[in-house]
């Protein structure tokens, strides 16, 4: 049986360039999605950031359109959190632990708040969590990752981001990729409240589509609030006469009246003001913008994503300073907020799910710190889980220094039991996002019958147009049941130009691809509709060249 090792370039710091040239990456990266580089289709600097909110997300607007009242809230821990020092070994593994980590272990008199079982506790930082822990309300997964793990923190984000496998690069994110199973009239009646609102400055992958991100972005707690409160992203006072003082006006002006979303949160944060907290919220970044996301709930603003980055995780050094204050500020935040939803009978109807990119190395190196390496724990929060430790620790008796242990759960198990359990989406459709068929993590969160209405035997699932194939176009679709089915191309007046497929098909996802180089057709706005059974399913597309 051959075995292919993970080349650990930028592992490290000792990896010096390699390591320095995935920082650089992964921050210009992070610059190009703030400042809107990144996009296909960008007229101004922050058409891909602020103003992404005219952008549809098909996916998002099918959790919208789902009947249940249920938020999601994704936590990201930016910079590989060490697992180790997260959920804590004991017993049996101890010794080995303490052994490789001799100034970093942390020592077993100090975990007696955090007990988890007779193997496990954890870090004392997240002593506040454990009220939650103890009532069910929080769950643990050890040791998460996915084949072939990526070590570099701009890929590790992406695959994560993706949720594709190590060796497949994919430009739209788990969420985006819902920009397929959209109807054309959504495009032209967006909703009118951000199905998606990230609160930080970076804005995510995990929700780009084919052409544009699909969440709204507010890259600050100050920018919230300026929005809140006057309705303004930008401010447009203290401007002088000069000319780049009157272009900068007039760009905030344009931007801030093509602000779509800004009279649902006025109201959603007028609404709230009647449902304080019981208690501040911490003076942290996590807290503040935890308290924004909140508040937004409480005022009813209708969002079902919410998604929000806390970093510094990257410890190749002095990691006892500096993991353990970043894990008791995520630790006082959600305990804040969800005694917050608790307050309003909110707890079961919002689920967290708290991740990062990967863990570290089981040994400490020489600079009191960890290098990139295991995979790590994922923590889910909320009244509606089945709480508990799911998992062992990293087997560490059986590998040497410079390997790591087999991972034992992949994270997409995770995404597939929010997408098919917690969201209740079809399932056809989760499958399509993820790639293929994933069972939901087991017993995580109660399982949704998801109920397929008479109009939801088939599903459109959407069109890919092929990077550096433009004359190669897949339609995709799914039918539940062996039918006959007719797949046809319509010009913008409705009418057929092109029998694409018509015949019987078998129940499942089945791709038929359309070649334009040999049915040539102008540059325009054309539909392609699906005829299965009784069922019509029509979708745009736009053929550019």
């Amino acid at each position: 049986m051959c075995s292919t090792k993970n080349k650990r370039t930028g592992k490290s710091l000792k990896d010096k360039i390699a390591h320095q040239r995935d920082h650089l990456i992964h921050s210009r990266r992070d610059f190009l999605w703030r400042t809107g580089l990144a996009g296909a289709t960008m007229m101004l600097p922050f058409k891909n950031t602020l103003l992404k909110a005219a952008s549809v997300n098909p996916f998002l607007s099918a959790i919208n359109q789902t009947e249940h009242d249920r938020i999601l809230v994704l936590v990201r821990l930016a910079g590989g959190n060490d697992g180790l020092n997260t959920i804590v070994p004991r017993g049996l593994t101890q010794e080995r632990y303490q052994q490789k980590r001799p100034q970093l272990y942390i020592p077993a008199q100090q975990l007696s708040n955090t007990i988890i079982d007779d193997s496990n506790a954890f870090n004392p930082a997240f002593k506040q969590l454990m009220p939650m822990w103890k009532d069910g309300n929080m769950a643990a997964i050890n040791n998460v990752a996915y084949e072939n793990p990526s070590y570099s923190h701009f890929r590790a984000t992406d695959i994560w981001a993706t949720a594709t496998e190590s060796n497949i690069f994919e430009d739209r994110g788990w969420l985006g990729r819902y920009i397929d199973t959209i109807m054309p009239a959504f495009s032209e009646a967006p909703p009118v409240v951000p199905v998606a609102l990230e609160v930080g400055d970076v804005a995510e992958l995990a929700f780009q589509g084919k052409y544009n991100s699909t969440s709204l972005s507010i890259n600050s707690v100050d920018q919230f609030y300026s929005v809140a409160q006057n309705g303004k992203l930008y401010d447009t006072n203290f401007l002088g006469d000069c000319n780049r003082d009157q272009e900068i006006l007039f760009l905030r002006e344009i931007a801030n009246s093509s602000f779509y979303y800004k009279d649902a949160i006025q109201e959603a944060y007028d609404a709230s003001f009647s449902k304080s907290p019981a208690k501040a919220y911490p003076a942290t970044d996590l807290g503040e913008r935890l308290h924004i996301i909140a508040q937004m709930i409480k005022g009813g603003l209708g969002t079902k994503i919410y998604m929000l980055s806390l970093g510094g995780f990257d410890t190749h050094n002095d990691q006892n300073n500096r993991q353990a204050p970043l894990l008791h500020e995520y630790a006082e935040a959600i305990q804040c907020f969800y005694q917050d939803m608790k307050n309003y009978q909110l707890s079961n109807k919002v689920l967290t799910l708290t991740f990062s990119e990967f863990g570290r190395t089981w040994a400490q190196n020489h600079s009191g710190g960890t290098d990139h390496g295991l995979g790590g724990p994922v923590f889910l929060h909320g009244g509606n889980i089945n709480g508990g430790l799911y998992g062992a620790q990293p087997d560490i008796t059986k590998v040497s220094v410079r390997e790591d242990p087999a991972h034992q759960f992949d994270f997409k198990t995770i995404y597939a039991a929010i997408l098919k359990n917690w969201l209740c989406i079809n399932p056809q459709i989760a499958n399509y996002v993820l790639g293929k068929d994933i069972e939901p993590f087991d017993n995580l969160i109660p399982v949704c019958k998801y109920a397929p209405t008479a109009n939801d035997r088939a599903v459109l699932l959407g069109h890919q147009i092929h990077i550096g194939q433009p004359d190669m176009i897949e339609i995709q679709y799914a039918i539940k049941r062996d039918m006959r089915i007719q797949l046809e191309l319509l010009n913008q007046f409705g009418q057929v130009i092109f029998m694409l497929y018509q015949g019987e098909q078998t129940q499942g996802t089945h791709t038929i691809i359309f070649n334009k180089a040999k049915h040539p057709i102008p540059k325009g706005r054309y539909f392609y509709r699906l005829k299965a059974g009784a069922e019509v399913h029509t979708k745009a597309i736009t053929i550019f060249v």
